[in-house]
């Protein structure tokens, strides 16, 4: 296997990131803006799916070793944007809003049905759907062994197509006709958040079933035909975004996204290639700390840097900062971190 194959959806990763970033900025300071940065959210849960699934299937990863594996990858930079987040705002620390919301968000229970709520860290609702159904679905997903698989797929499509049907009917009862929704309630600790995520995610682990089969195989050494697809597939992608995520475009995005990553398995075309390039690559590893904190970022500018410089430029700067300080924050302390807690939790547990 080509190791060049994931480069190239680590750098849509950072670019799914940064239009997140831009567009949250946006309209913060209520700057008109066009592109639906919401549908990143998707992608992310898409590729999460995909990777983490390679993951349980090519290391047999045992499940204590792929929660912990999990926890320390997500909470210590997501526990970072929270202290940050509580330095920027007025909040009596003895409420009991305050401790409710500290518990709640510091184990990310607030998109299962606990708080209602997005988070103090807005982006934090998708983490915490992602998390908790990583560990109590996708793993057992992608760890099951069955006898007929063809059925055992045709399951998992079909709840694919309720779970488009349930965003797509919740979304109209809210006036919402795109994927852009998360904590709308359907029962009791159930939320759309919580169907999106099993939506992207249901969606990765298929196409890794799909990319370990023959097929695929033979799309090896097929270079000009897997370059025209990814540079195809990859613009068709953005424009999608760019129509404001409009449900058929929303709908072709994910299509064409995921058919991106069958192509790209093998890592024979252009945009693999130059993805793979050492500067290009590391442009991955920061989309993690830009999508958690341009929101942390923007608030604390706006506390304690704006009220005494006078700029026109508010948004540009948080993002140009938020890009900025992501490159420290990952190497001096997401890695770090991320291996420590590994390192503890398995010495604990």
């Amino acid at each position: 296997m080509n190791s060049n194959r994931f480069y190239l959806l680590d750098l849509l990763r950072f670019f799914f990131a940064f239009a997140v970033c831009v567009a949250h900025t946006k309209i913060a300071y209520s700057v008109p803006h066009d592109i639906a940065a919401y549908m990143s959210v998707d992608f992310f849960f898409i590729l999460s799916g995909y990777v983490l699934t390679h993951q349980i299937k090519k290391t047999n990863i045992q499940y204590k070793a792929f929660i912990i594996a999990r926890i320390a990858r997500i909470f210590p930079l997501y526990l970072l944007s929270l202290i940050t987040i509580f330095a920027t705002l007025q909040i009596n620390p003895f409420s009991e809003e305050f401790i409710w919301t500290t518990v709640s968000e510091s184990f990310l229970l607030h998109q299962i049905g606990f708080t209602g709520s997005p988070g103090l860290n807005g982006v934090s609702w998708s983490l915490s759907a992602e998390f908790w159904l990583n560990i109590l679905v996708l793993y057992f997903m992608a760890s099951c062994t069955v006898k007929n698989k063809a059925l055992y797929h045709a399951i998992l499509f079909s709840l694919l197509l309720v779970s488009f049907i349930m965003m797509e009917r919740t979304g109209a009862a809210f006036n919402v006709a795109t994927f852009d929704t998360n904590i709308q309630p359907i029962s009791i600790l159930a939320n759309i958040g919580l169907i999106r995520s099993f939506f992207g995610l249901t969606i990765g682990y298929l196409l890794y079933c799909a990319t370990d089969s023959n097929f695929v195989r033979n799309i090896k050494g097929m270079k000009i035909t897997s370059s025209l697809a990814e540079i195809s597939l990859t613009a068709i992608v953005f424009i999608c975004m760019f129509f404001n995520g409009s449900t058929g475009f929303g709908f072709l995005s994910i299509i064409a996204f995921s058919i991106l990553i069958i192509f790209n398995y093998n890592g024979d075309g252009t945009l693999s290639k130059l993805s793979g390039y050492p500067l290009i690559r590391e442009l991955g590893n920061l989309s993690y700390a830009i999508y958690l904190l341009h929101i942390p970022t923007r608030l604390f500018l706006d506390k304690y840097v704006f009220p005494y410089y006078d700029t026109s430029n508010k948004w540009q700067l948080v993002v140009f900062v938020t890009v900025i300080i992501s490159v420290p924050i990952y190497y001096a302390f997401e890695v770090p971190a991320k291996n420590l807690t590994r390192k503890t939790l398995s010495r604990i547990f």
